[in-house]
């Protein structure tokens, strides 16, 4: 309205015989308008129809009204075209808008397409939305960092209930020991972290990350602290191999197969998670070794051994020296305690504590599970799947034991667990889902052990002897009467007869023990603490 009555001044002084734009410049300076403005007012624009030459002075207020955050005609561009801007446009490589632009340009003089222009087109890929521009223009890490991020509460866990691992290559040159075939190498740390505390369990040093890292660090947090409820690992090959992890669920790591062994993990009731591979969030061990990793490796003792952490980043000193195995190992081992026993913790659970402090509390409310010391013989032991012969014999690491064929093992799988480093020993058989079966000894003997031989013979005779003595039994059975079979329709009457149970759901029996579980835990703390307390029971 405000703006029709300075139009309507406008007309009037037009009928007082001034020109339009003679009329527009005494109507701007009556009513404080610019000329520029009342100008577009009266004649119109892109946005503005304007009210020149418009007779019905009632209709000029809506012709006049503001456009304000109404959609401006945009031209129009073919549907082919727009497609293959967008195609061209968001690519890893970031090209320009206005390259792409000209390139379509050059596909619009074979195809017949009519572009609009360069800025109605930019307009256009502004409005595009920004999560499909990120992840096409910059990657799925660039739009992951668009969305809020999560956070993961432990307050609800205990200590040793879940565990987590991973390895860490130092960037240090280390002298390995014999053991290792000698050299110069940077070697890894196996380190296993509690997620409830955030306190190192165990750890181990190893030239290369392979299984056998893997399970003897386990098995020092199982004989320091217990065996832990739940384990989340990464799905590399040192944790997704089968002596580890063999048959636990999700596991996408070498050829899956029905009769393949269980692994030590799931043996002793673990359960076994695996994390988000390349996504260091998602186990917080990857925290704790970005502080281990500069507190071992720039430690003053080492110097001279740093290699930096990238290619570019070498120091002046670089290679000028390689650490001894056992500095490395009193390095690592005063790190970790530093780590564990550091005050002013900000996690959720440390509160102002170390870690230390905050596992010791937990732990001593739980009823942990440990191993028999035979029980921990076997995490010690390496282990390997084979296929038995069917004359009993098998090879493991290049030596041929046999197997007793009163076992019936020919032509099965099992799982040999043996001592590396003694390969003379009698291997120890399980099945695969880890029953012990038995043992098998060395085939290859020395020529002149005679007593080797007689034992040998002698097993073999005491073997024949038992089977005789069952075959005479079952002669003597052969020769026995057989009754008459029972005519038909003569079905012996039952003594009580009651109805059929149905079977109890898995998922039911799971809860009932489970909640037996709890009852046991609970009794045996209540019992600690008369004990601890001096009472009686």
């Amino acid at each position: 309205m405000r703006r029709a009555r300075v139009c309507l001044t406008v007309k009037r002084w037009m009928a007082a015989g001034l020109s339009a734009t003679e009329a527009i410049a005494q109507a701007a300076r009556e009513h404080g308008v610019s000329k520029g403005t009342l100008a577009r007012w009266w004649w119109g624009d892109r946005r503005l129809p304007g009210v020149a030459g418009i007779e019905n002075v009632a209709a000029w207020a809506g012709l006049l009204a503001p456009r304000w955050g109404m959609k401006e005609h945009e031209a129009p561009m073919p549907e082919a075209a727009w497609r293959q801007l967008l195609a061209l446009w968001l690519r890893p490589e970031k090209p320009s808008l206005r390259m792409c632009y000209r390139q379509v340009q050059r596909m619009a003089q074979q195809h017949g397409w009519r572009l609009p222009s360069f800025a109605s087109v930019a307009r256009r890929v502004q409005r595009l939305p920004k999560p499909l521009v990120v992840l096409q223009r910059e990657g799925k890490e660039a739009y992951d960092r668009l969305w809020p991020p999560m956070k993961r509460s432990v307050a609800h866990l205990a200590a040793l209930e879940w565990v987590n691992a991973d390895g860490h290559r130092l960037d240090v040159f280390v002298r390995l020991p014999e053991r290792f075939g000698g050299g110069i190498e940077r070697v890894h740390l196996v380190a296993w972290q509690d997620i409830y505390s955030r306190k190192i369990l165990a750890w181990r040093l190893t030239p290369t990350l392979n299984a056998y890292s893997v399970i003897l660090s386990f098995a020092d947090l199982v004989t320091e602290y217990g065996v832990p409820d739940h384990a989340l690992m990464d799905n590399g090959r040192e944790f997704g191999a089968k002596c580890v992890s063999g048959k636990a669920q999700w596991r996408f790591r070498f050829k899956a197969a029905e009769d393949e062994m269980t692994g030590i993990l799931p043996l002793l009731g673990v359960d076994v998670h695996w994390a988000t591979p390349f996504h260091g969030q998602a186990k917080p061990i990857e925290r704790a070794f970005r502080d281990l990793a500069e507190a071992i490796s720039k430690d003053p003792r080492l110097a001279g051994a740093y290699t930096g952490n990238k290619p570019d980043a070498k120091p002046e000193n670089y290679g000028s020296k390689a650490v001894e195995w056992a500095l490395l190992e009193q390095v690592v081992r005063e790190a970790i305690a530093e780590h564990n026993a550091r005050t002013g913790r900000r996690t959720e659970t440390a509160k102002g504590a170390s870690f230390d402090a905050v596992f010791a509390e937990s732990f001593g409310r739980r009823v942990v599970k440990r191993l028999a010391p035979s029980q921990r013989a076997m995490l010690l032991l390496a282990s390997e799947p084979v296929t038995v012969r069917q004359n009993g014999t098998f090879e493991v690491a290049g030596n041929t034991y046999g197997i007793d064929p009163r076992l019936g093992l020919a032509g099965k799988r099992i799982v040999a667990r043996f001592d590396p480093d003694d390969l003379k020993k009698p291997v120890m058989v399980f099945s695969l889902d880890g029953r012990l079966l038995g043992e098998a000894a060395p085939t290859v003997r020395r020529f002149d052990d005679q007593a080797a031989a007689q034992s040998f013979k002698r097993e073999q005779r005491r073997a024949k002897r038992a089977y005789r003595e069952h075959m005479a039994s079952l002669e003597k059975l052969a020769g026995m009467e057989i009754p008459a079979a029972v005519a038909a329709g003569d079905v012996p009457a039952p003594a009580a007869v009651r109805m059929v149970q149905p079977m109890v759901p898995e998922r039911e029996r799971d809860e009932d023990v489970e909640a037996l579980v709890a009852k046991a835990d609970a009794f045996i703390l209540e019992m600690s603490r008369l004990t601890a307390a001096g009472g009686g029971v």
